[in-house]
């Protein structure tokens, strides 16, 4: 998997593109591309993707908005983690470097 950042946001699989359209997926992918083997904080994304709004059922929007990232990226995924691209990880989130 392949991400370009000069731009738009680009994400390409096997040569194909990748359609990530929903806003907050296109951001959190950002944020997860710009901290690669780091783990992000759940608390450090609620802030940079709701800001103030991060409060008001924020764990619920950030856990859909990362399964829907998820499929996304790895439509196929049988649920073996060693096939997950955004990986839970305590106290956040980790998106290891992959060069598939």
């Amino acid at each position: 998997m392949q991400f370009g950042m000069r731009g738009p946001l680009e994400v390409v699989s096997g040569g194909a593109p990748v359609q990530v359209d929903a806003p907050k997926q296109r951001a959190l992918l950002t944020v997860l591309i710009l901290h690669v083997n780091q783990v992000v904080s759940s608390d450090r994304l609620l802030e940079l993707l709701w800001l103030d709004d991060a409060a008001d059922g924020g764990v619920g929007k950030l856990r859909f908005q990362v399964s829907a990232l998820r499929d996304a990226l790895d439509p196929d995924r049988d649920g073996d983690e060693s096939s997950v691209i955004v990986v839970p990880s305590t106290p956040g989130l980790y998106s290891p470097k992959r060069d598939s």
